[in-house]
């Protein structure tokens, strides 16, 4: 009976590791992403929720392809009382800083 031996596992590739955006650091992208949030309440962006005061929480934000991606989370939106996400493409200027075309 033979034995064939394939050798160590191939190496993942590499994971672009996720790119944090912060207000400090970069004001314009932050006022655009909460801009581009959907939302029905112009003064309350947050949407905070009545019932637990649950409100959009930034989550980070991950490279898509060739978009960087800004992931937001609501643990209980105030219409829909359910959790609710949404991914918020960056703008052309962000993309272009962190090496997007």
């Amino acid at each position: 009976m033979e034995t064939h031996f394939a050798g160590p596992p191939a190496p993942s590739p590499p994971q672009t590791p996720p790119i944090h955006l912060s207000e400090a650091e970069e004001p314009e992208e932050w006022a655009f992403v909460w801009d581009h949030l959907s939302t029905t309440i112009a003064e309350d962006k947050a949407e905070r929720c009545p019932h637990c005061s649950e409100v959009w929480e930034y989550m980070g934000s991950v490279l898509t392809g060739a978009t960087i991606l800004h992931q937001f989370r609501h643990r209980h939106h105030p219409h829909t009382r359910n959790r609710r996400y949404e991914l918020i493409p960056a703008s052309p200027a962000f993309q272009r800083r962190h090496g997007c075309r």
